[in-house]
């Protein structure tokens, strides 16, 4: 496979020598679309929150607390719809034998949002942080799948998803793998008034955006981009998505540890095709 949607240094542009991200850049000046939205809530207060009790560790977390938290770091760690994880199957995640990522799939009848007529959705790569320096193991996305699966051996029957229900036989909804993801971000506040609490706006959509944003932050090609969350232009990303994370980059500096976990995160994403 060759890799579509990778981060790291060899992969890092300046902002002035891409030609998509200089046309971006226009399409800001012409328009007067570009202004300085920042995220609802803050990515380091809950990669700090998940990081601990109730998630870890692993082996006193309930089946809910790892829902939650694996259905997070796949979503951030991937820039996927919540339709697109819900429909994630079961037989197709494949650990590579380095330990180093993951290659998941799709159930054969999904047909993503976006997607041309015709044409399947092609497996995705997501890299492992557990032997990237500095990384915190307990956010490392394809630990988290591993242990899920772990976790629900007992429980999943005949079931084709990779996600499955806490309770009951059935099959998990959207609209659970929604609560799961937002319910990651409403932990991390937990003691904020009811009202606070609902003008952060907190959902998957969010998540998909902060996690697209950083990858811009951190200078990863926007063709890149536009590939991993499915987008056909980049206006969808610009509109609706992109979030200004240079003013967060700064109240961050006191987070060290933390701002650098979210910037391994940009190394984790991963989009691949053939």
């Amino acid at each position: 496979m060759a890799s579509a949607f990778k981060f790291g240094n060899a992969q890092a542009r300046n902002v002035g020598s891409s030609s998509r991200i200089s046309e971006l850049m226009r399409y800001f000046e012409k328009e007067n679309q570009y202004r300085d939205q920042l995220p609802e809530w803050d990515l380091t207060r809950v990669l700090l929150a998940i990081s601990g009790s109730p998630y870890e560790p692993v082996e006193l977390a309930s089946r809910l607390d790892w829902s939650v938290k694996t259905a997070f770091l796949l979503a951030l760690a991937s820039a996927k719809r919540r339709g697109e994880i819900h429909a994630l199957a079961a037989d197709g995640v494949f650990f590579d034998e380095s330990g180093n990522s993951m290659t998941l799939a799709y159930e054969i009848s999904f047909l993503p949002k976006s997607q041309p007529s015709g044409s399947l959705p092609e497996p995705f790569q997501v890299a492992s942080l557990m032997d990237l320096p500095g990384s915190d193991v307990s956010l490392c996305p394809v630990r988290a799948v591993r242990h899920y699966f772990n976790m629900t051996a007992g429980h999943r029957g005949d079931r084709k998803k990779l996600f499955i229900p806490v309770v009951g036989n059935g099959e998990v909804s959207k609209a659970t793998i929604s609560r799961w993801i937002a319910l990651a971000v409403r932990r991390a506040y937990q003691g904020l008034s009811k009202q606070k609490l609902a003008s952060l706006k907190i959902n998957a959509h969010e998540v998909r955006a902060v996690s697209t944003s950083w990858a811009f932050f951190n200078h990863l090609p926007l063709t890149n981009i536009l590939n991993a969350a499915c987008w056909k232009s980049h206006s969808t990303f610009t509109r609706f998505y992109l979030r200004s994370m240079k003013f967060r980059a700064k109240i961050y500096t006191s987070w060290d540890r933390w701002l650098q976990q979210v910037k391994l995160f940009s190394i984790s994403m991963g989009f691949f095709h053939d």
